[in-house]
């Protein structure tokens, strides 16, 4: 002992050099620890290869719908690629792709809206759309009137702004003896044509404005000229309607009947 009652330094280092000496590594206890960190390395490795098979699974899933997809197609159907690339799986630790992925034939989403212009081109051999109890005489620019008198049937179209396109129809349905007499209109112009079609159930007189012209706002007639049997004929099932588009390229659409009273 020194004199402050402790061992001195030298009794210290003979004393761990003896103990040291002493000690045995416990072999088994390391040897586990090693094995531990094996396999827990080992477990890693497996989860990475479960997640990059996975993946390689659903893009070949992806890849035979796309196939599937190609062969239930109609001809016309346009063809749609299949994905650019196959997605690398190399050193994937994440999870398997997300079942939100689009398939193949699907158009993802777009957040841009495409609008479709109306179309300015009037319908041709319109089955013509008003009857008693439906109708639409005036819209826009365009107002519309028809009236019958012996043996015509007169729509009379009064337009407060110029048109550049037009079609008229008037529909006669056919009664006993109803033949057709032409037909005649107030536009002075020479821009309108006219014709006259005769259906199974129906005569059609069509007044139809010529491409690139133009009708001056105002008021027009336009007559269905016919013959029939008896005295009177039922007009209650005659309709009319017109199609067209205004010099500030607003569409106008009206359709009426003939006041439903025998003339």
């Amino acid at each position: 002992m020194n004199e402050h009652g402790r061992p001195p330094e030298s009794f210290l280092r003979t004393e761990l050099r003896r103990l040291a000496g002493e000690h045995e590594p416990d072999r088994a206890a390391m040897l586990n620890r090693i094995a531990a960190n094996r396999a827990s390395r080992a477990r890693v490795r497996g989860q990475t290869v479960r997640l990059a098979a996975a993946a390689v699974a659903v893009t070949t899933v992806l890849g035979l719908g796309w196939v599937v997809t190609r062969g239930l197609a109609d001809d016309d159907t346009p063809a749609v690629a299949p994905p650019a690339s196959m997605p690398n799986t190399t050193g994937l630790t994440g999870p398997s792709p997300s079942a939100s992925t689009f398939l193949p034939g699907i158009p993802a989403p777009s957040s841009t809206l495409t609008s479709v212009p109306p179309s300015s081109s009037a319908p041709t051999s319109s089955e013509v759309r008003g009857h008693p109890g439906d109708t639409k005489v005036e819209k826009g620019s365009l107002w519309s009137e028809g009236s019958t008198d012996g043996g015509t049937s007169t729509v009379t179209l009064k337009a407060q702004a110029d048109l550049t396109t037009l079609d008229l129809t008037i529909r006669l349905v056919l009664t006993p003896g109803l033949a057709e007499q032409g037909s005649t209109h107030d536009v002075t112009t020479g821009v309108i044509t006219a014709s006259v079609e005769r259906r199974s159930d129906a005569l059609l007189y069509h007044f139809t404005l010529r491409q690139s012209a133009t009708l001056p706002a105002g008021t027009y007639m336009f007559t269905a000229r016919y013959s029939h049997d008896g005295a009177s004929r039922d007009v209650g099932e005659d309709t009319y309607e017109a199609f067209g588009d205004d010099a500030d390229h607003r569409r106008v659409h009206v359709y009426g009947n003939f006041l439903g009273q025998p003339r």
